[in-house]
C-alpha cells in the first residue's frame, strides 16, 4: 500500500498557472492523509510560495521545497541542503554574472534577486514569494537553490551550453518548466527530499509514488519503484519512470488518489 504520494505541481498535480486548486482533488487529499497516507508537494518554489497556495488543505503536508533544498511539515524545517560551500558560491554567482543571466537565489524563508525583471518580480509577489532585491547574493546566508531565467523560454536548451556544463564541476542543472533551468547540488534536488522523507517516516520506496512533468522531476523516480511521468513530458522524463498518468487537465492525479482512497477505505472496512 501506498503511504507517500511525492507529487510536482504544474503540469503534474495542477495545470501551469493554475489560478485555483479544485474542491474535488481537495477533498481526496484530506481523505489521504486522515487515513494516513503523507502527501509531499514537490517544487522548485521556495516555501512561502508553497504554503500560500496549499497551506489551507492541512498541516501535515509536506513541502519539498526549493527542489530538495529543504523540508517543511507541521510549519517546521525538518532538512535543509546547502547549494555550497563559500568557494563554490563565488565560483557559480560570478560565472553567472559573466554570462549576463538573470538568476533568483532561494533560502529556506525567502528568496533573492540582483537582476529580476519588474514583471516577473511582481509576478512572484503575487503569487506568494517572499521575494527581495539585493545588490549581491553572495551576502545573503543559507542559499539552497538558484534558477537561471530564460524569460523567452526554452531552458531545456540550454542546459548543455559550454557554460552551464562548466558548472557541472560542483552543480547540476536541471530544466524546471519552461522558463528556468534550476541549479542544484550534485547530491541535491527533488529526489533527496523524498529519501529523507522516507529515512524520517520509514516508509519504503515500494511504498512511495512520485509523479512529475519535468526534468527536475526525474531525480524523485529514482527514490522508487512506483514513478510516473505525464503524458507528453520530456523524453528524459518519460524514459525514467516506470509508467505514465494523463495530465491535470484530464484529472490524472485526481484519478490516481481517488483509486488510493478506495483501496485505502477497503482494507479499513476489513478491519
Amino acid at each position: 500500500m501506498i503511504k507517500l504520494i511525492a507529487t510536482d505541481i504544474d503540469g503534474t498535480l495542477l495545470p501551469p498557472a493554475a489560478g485555483e486548486i479544485p474542491e474535488d482533488l481537495v477533498r481526496v487529499m484530506r481523505a489521504l492523509m486522515g487515513h494516513g497516507v503523507k502527501i509531499m508537494i514537490s517544487s522548485g518554489r521556495p516555501y512561502t510560495g508553497l504554503v500560500r497556495v496549499f497551506g489551507f488543505i492541512s498541516d501535515e503536508l509536506i513541502y519539498n521545497c526549493s527542489n530538495g533544498g529543504c523540508l517543511y511539515c507541521g510549519g517546521k524545517m525538518i532538512s535543509v541542503r546547502p547549494l555550497g560551500s563559500r568557494e563554490e558560491m563565488e565560483y557559480l554567482v560570478g560565472k553567472l554574472r559573466a554570462m549576463g543571466r538573470t538568476f533568483t537565489l532561494d533560502t529556506p524563508t525567502a528568496c533573492y534577486t540582483e537582476n529580476l525583471s519588474e514583471e516577473i518580480f511582481e509576478r512572484s509577489i503575487q503569487a506568494g514569494i517572499n521575494m527581495i532585491r539585493t545588490r549581491d547574493v553572495l551576502e545573503v546566508e543559507n542559499p539552497v537553490k538558484i534558477s537561471i531565467a530564460y524569460p523567452d523560454g526554452g531552458p531545456d536548451a540550454h542546459r548543455n551550453d559550454p557554460d552551464i556544463l562548466e558548472l557541472g564541476r560542483y552543480f547540476q542543472a536541471v530544466p524546471a518548466g519552461a522558463m528556468y533551468l534550476d541549479i542544484n547540488p550534485l547530491d541535491g534536488g527533488k529526489g533527496l527530499g523524498v529519501r529523507k522523507v522516507q529515512e524520517l517516516y520509514q516508509i519504503l520506496p515500494e511504498e512511495t509514488a512520485a509523479f512529475g512533468d519535468a526534468s527536475n522531476d526525474v531525480s524523485m523516480f529514482a527514490q522508487t519503484p512506483n514513478s510516473y511521468a505525464v503524458e507528453g513530458s520530456a523524453e528524459d522524463v518519460l524514459a525514467a519512470a516506470a509508467f505514465r498518468i494523463e495530465g491535470p487537465e484530464e484529472g490524472g492525479m485526481l484519478h490516481y488518489m481517488q483509486g488510493l482512497l478506495a483501496s485505502c477505505e477497503a482494507l479499513w472496512k476489513e478491519k
